[in-house]
């Protein structure tokens, strides 16, 4: 089940963040985004409504810090979108150039 609901959130500028932050709070906001979501799906709906509106103050130490969300979009140690999907889905272009068995001529016979 999906749910949706409006958080209100004051306006922050962004926190500094060097890639050895980054490492801890990435898998750490991960987490905590997932025990949120968990916590929230185990509730009737009335009780997640209630928790929902007053989100900030009952689940507050599960949600990320808007200056740490900022401070990682801001981070240029930080792969951008784009790259990740260049490393991650075009690996040849990764290791400089097409793999020997792209360019092997006649095929090799399949296994």
């Amino acid at each position: 089940a999906y749910f949706t609901s409006p958080v209100k959130i004051d306006a922050a500028g962004a926190s500094g963040v060097d890639v050895e932050q980054a490492v801890n709070m990435i898998p750490e906001m991960s987490v905590n985004i997932l025990k949120l979501g968990r916590q929230l799906s185990e509730m009737d709906r009335g009780m997640r409504d209630d928790a929902t509106e007053n989100l900030k103050k009952k689940m507050g130490d599960t949600l990320p810090r808007i200056q740490d969300v900022l401070g990682l979009t801001q981070c240029n140690d930080i792969l951008t979108l784009e790259d990740f999907f260049d490393l991650y889905y075009s690996p040849a272009k990764c290791l400089g150039g097409p793999l020997d068995s792209e360019v092997v001529w006649p095929l090799p016979p399949s296994l």
